[in-house]
C-alpha cells in the first residue's frame, strides 16, 4: 500500500505462482477494469462451474516448486 502499483505486481506474481504450480483458476470474485487490465476475464456462471469441475481433477500444489 506504500508504493503505487505494488498491488498489480503482487497480483501478477500470485497468478504466476499459481500457474507454475498447476492451478487452473484464480477466482477474483469481482469484475473491474483494474482486474481486466491485469488479464482477468468475466465468464458466465455455467462456464465457471464447468471450469471448476475440470480444475479440481488436475493435480496442483501451493508449496515451492523444485
Amino acid at each position: 500500500h506504500r508504493v503505487s502499483g505494488a498491488s498489480k505486481v503482487a497480483f501478477v506474481a500470485m497468478a504466476g505462482r499459481l500457474r507454475d504450480r498447476g492451478f487452473q483458476l484464480f477466482d477474483v470474485q469481482a469484475h473491474s477494469e483494474h482486474l481486466v487490465s491485469l488479464g482477468c476475464i468475466l465468464i458466465a456462471r455455467r462456464d465457471f462451474l464447468s471450469r471448476v469441475r475440470a480444475a479440481v481433477r488436475v493435480p496442483a500444489r501451493f508449496e515451492p516448486c523444485g
